[in-house]
């Protein structure tokens, strides 16, 4: 379920065993007229990225250009890279626009030593990637 926390539950363990300190990651999808964007917040890692991907997954299928917000993500490792690279492929497949807006600093800088800030479309604000997508909907613009 989307906008619900990937805790214990998400991961096959037992809810009653649940450790605080298990990372939780909630998505907010909102619709705008030529794109969605899923506003992530938590940590982006082995233990959370599978609701990214799945997130990611039913956008392409639906043939969605995306903002990925990453405002609220206050950490990624490899996991969550491997996540935007996958995201970022199946998009261009499908001829559809992968942008990401607001990335915190420690979260910048790890797109930043990977490289993926020169392959990704990274914009500073929402509005920002929204206009960009906008921009690249109606090439008369």
């Amino acid at each position: 379920m989307l906008g619900a926390p990937i805790g214990a539950e998400g991961l096959g363990v037992d809810p009653d065993m649940t450790n605080p300190d298990v990372a939780q990651l909630t998505i907010e999808r909102v619709h705008h007229s030529h794109a969605v964007v899923s506003r992530v917040v938590g940590e982006l890692d082995l233990a959370s990225a599978s609701s990214l991907r799945d997130e990611l997954n039913d956008l392409v299928r639906a043939g969605s250009p995306v903002v990925v917000d990453l405002d609220g993500v206050s950490f990624m490792d490899s996991t969550g890279l491997s996540v935007m690279v996958a995201g970022f492929s199946r998009f261009k497949e499908r001829g559809l626009d992968f942008v990401l807006s607001r990335p915190q600093a420690q979260v910048l800088r790890v797109l930043e030593i990977s490289g993926l800030d020169r392959v990704l479309t990274i914009c500073d604000s929402e509005n920002d990637a929204l206009e960009r997508l906008a921009s690249s909907a109606d090439p008369g613009s």
